[in-house]
């Protein structure tokens, strides 16, 4: 393809276009692997969240694509292994932990190709995410016999600030391509949603909570302990669970142990339940949060969702 120039709200960039006479001139050669979505300030959770960050790859195309050594490159960076091949429709994510413990964090359909660790980090304030193909090797002799020369398939420069979209800054929300044809550096190309690693995007419907423990009207005499029982459910996706670093809970079934000694009759503890976009397939969790003594109200009255 020829190279021309595009611009862009920042400048102007020279990269390859379509050959005449496409129209209009000087539209960006896309795919046929793009970066479909990436994680690069997840929201705030116990321990590093930047082990949430991610990159998804889709091809594009109508037919598979060998990614044997191909690279994520950028701020963050990760070789594809040989005999890695996407199908038609297919995605690659890559993430900073290993892949199981991705796939179980995200809740990631059955069979998805996810690939790490990869090293660095993807910058809250703005970075670089390139994919970075690797083409047949030179065959002709010389000192160059057998070596693998690279071009750089996509560059996106993201910021955390207008013209990309801000939800993506911490909120909960991903930047994804609004449409697959995109050129991949404007921020005319990118939208927000739900994280969706590995599958189509997301509209991301709130968990319902019910409250299973005790029965609603229930009291508990003075210094009794109380355990509190909450099932969750996602229509979209998954709770994921058996996840509860420093004292949260993010499980589709969450106990709450209570033991009030020398609480007034029929005071309740509360424990609050806080709803996070974001995460697993349909991009929500639960996270156990305060405990405290509250108010002379029956103890399933005691229990809120915020």
């Amino acid at each position: 393809n020829p190279w021309g120039l595009v611009m862009l709200p920042d400048g102007e960039e020279f990269v390859r276009v379509r050959e005449l006479p496409a129209t209009p001139a000087g539209v960006p050669v896309v795919g046929p692997v793009v970066v479909r979505e990436f994680s690069y300030d997840p929201p705030d959770v116990p321990g590093d969240n930047d082990t949430y960050e991610f990159v998804e790859w889709q091809n594009t195309s109508a037919a598979a694509v060998d990614i044997s050594g191909w690279r994520l490159a950028g701020d963050a960076d990760f070789t594809v292994p040989e005999g890695v091949s996407l199908p038609a429709g297919g995605y690659a994510v890559f993430a900073p932990v290993p892949p199981a413990e991705f796939a179980a964090r995200y809740a990631a359909p059955p069979g998805t190709l996810v690939l790490g660790p990869w090293s660095g980090s993807l910058p809250d304030s703005g970075g670089e995410v390139r994919i970075v193909r690797r083409l047949p090797p030179v065959m002709a002799e010389g000192p160059d016999f057998g070596y693998h020369p690279e071009v750089t398939l996509e560059r996106i420069r993201y910021r955390d600030t207008a013209p990309w979209p801000a939800e993506a800054d911490g909120a909960g929300l991903n930047p994804q391509r609004a449409a697959p044809g995109g050129y991949g550096n404007d921020p005319a190309s990118w939208t927000t949603g739900a994280p969706s690693p590995g599958a189509a995007d997301s509209p991301n419907l709130p968990p319902s909570i019910t409250i299973t423990a005790p029965a609603d009207g229930g009291s508990s005499p003075a210094g009794t302990p109380v355990m509190i029982s909450v099932s969750a459910a996602d229509p979209d996706g998954a709770v994921p669970g058996g996840w509860c670093p420093d004292n949260y809970c993010c499980s589709a079934s969450v106990h709450v142990h209570m033991d009030l000694p020398g609480a007034r009759p029929a005071r309740a503890a509360r424990q609050c339940l806080r709803y996070a976009p974001g995460f697993g397939l349909g991009g929500d969790s639960l996270h156990s949060g305060e405990r405290s003594a509250h108010g002379s109200h029956p103890v399933a009255g005691g229990l809120r969702q915020i």
